[in-house]
């Protein structure tokens, strides 16, 4: 598959990541430890752009606004605070972060259940991807692509997300936020893809965490779209897993892979392989175009366990890695739905 080569941000951000890995190798055992330190050094977040002349409509675009103070409140606050950017007025704004009662199962309610038996390979040395044509049924309708316009949409990125809302869709944060170009000025997604036969619809609000935001961290690579008006596809739930659960599961991820059919999509999956407390991998084959994916559990595809951050290969064999959904996670998707 095409590698970008990464910015010096991104590329920091992989050494602090590597680096935080080997302090939890007592943790979860040397041999497991080591294991994940792999992962992490193979890691690809699927940050593949295109360039494009879009002189035509870049007068569309509003520059992000932001005070010193601003700047400071978001300096000083918890990790965990809210970012947001209003992509027609360039305002961005901060929520502090605060903690939602909690009940015995922290998730939100998907609109539709669905069980799957269909379950993948658990060890993959090939592309076990397999096209989902059946686009206007759920879940798959709530699978989204997103394509989001940077540097006032002289460049685009292609990713995937999910409807968790009426009007809320889930996806990775570096989908929406880039640590080298900044805020996407402008996101627009389409319920099963291009080929689908769904509408385009558009987003005035993006929010992350300061997290992202801020340190570019990818144990926190996530992120909401909120739309102008509701698809009426229905939406996915969010659970917040216990690690025991994640380590008997096997999972599918979707996306829109970029090097099939343009605006298709495709399913990739496999058993579980490592459980960490904000993050995950497991046995799969995504792809450019994954990104922001969501990640089930193939006996639950109602509810989203995890977000797709990107890929990895060690010694002939291919994982996804995703931010795990925790407490903190339904809480963010709960205060946008």
């Amino acid at each position: 598959m095409m590698k970008r080569v990464l910015s010096a941000i991104i590329a920091c951000t992989l050494l602090i990541c590597t680096r935080s890995v080997s302090g939890v190798a007592a943790a979860f055992g040397t041999e497991e430890g080591n294991e994940w330190s792999n992962l992490i050094d193979n890691f690809d977040p699927f940050l593949e752009y295109q360039v494009e002349d879009v002189s035509a409509i870049s007068e569309d675009f509003v520059e992000p606004k932001m005070s010193a103070e601003l700047e400071m409140a978001i300096e000083e606050a918890d990790p965990l605070s809210e970012v947001s950017y209003n992509m027609k007025t360039g305002e961005i704004s901060l929520k502090p972060y605060e903690t939602l009662e909690k009940n015995d199962m922290v998730e939100t309610t998907p609109s539709h259940v669905v069980s799957e038996d269909d379950y993948s390979s658990p060890y993959l040395a090939s592309d076990n991807r397999t096209r989902i044509y059946s686009v206007t049924t759920y879940p798959y309708c709530a699978v989204v692509q997103v394509k989001a316009y940077f540097n006032n949409g002289k460049v685009t990125l292609s990713g995937t997300g999910a409807m968790v809302g009426e009007k809320t869709v889930l996806t990775a944060g570096h989908v929406v936020y880039d640590q080298e170009y900044g805020w996407a000025s402008k996101v627009e997604i389409v319920p099963g893809g291009t080929l689908s036969g769904y509408n385009t619809y558009s987003s005035s609000n993006i929010t992350s965490v300061k997290k992202w935001t801020e340190e570019g961290n990818f144990e926190y690579d996530y992120a909401v779209v909120e739309l102008d008006e509701s698809p009426g596809v229905g939406h996915f739930g969010t659970r917040a897993e216990t690690t025991s659960n994640l380590r008997a599961d096997s999972f599918y991820t979707y996306g829109f892979p970029g090097d099939k059919t343009s605006g298709s999509l495709w399913r990739t999956g496999g058993s579980a392989y490592l459980i960490r407390t904000t993050q995950f991998a497991f046995h799969a084959y995504p792809t450019n175009g994954f990104s922001g994916g969501p990640v089930v559990a193939q006996d639950d595809t109602s509810y989203i366990v995890g977000i797709l951050s990107g890929d990895s290969y060690v010694d002939g064999e291919y994982y996804g890695l995703a931010v795990r959904v925790t407490s903190d996670v339904v809480d963010f998707v709960k205060r946008h739905i």
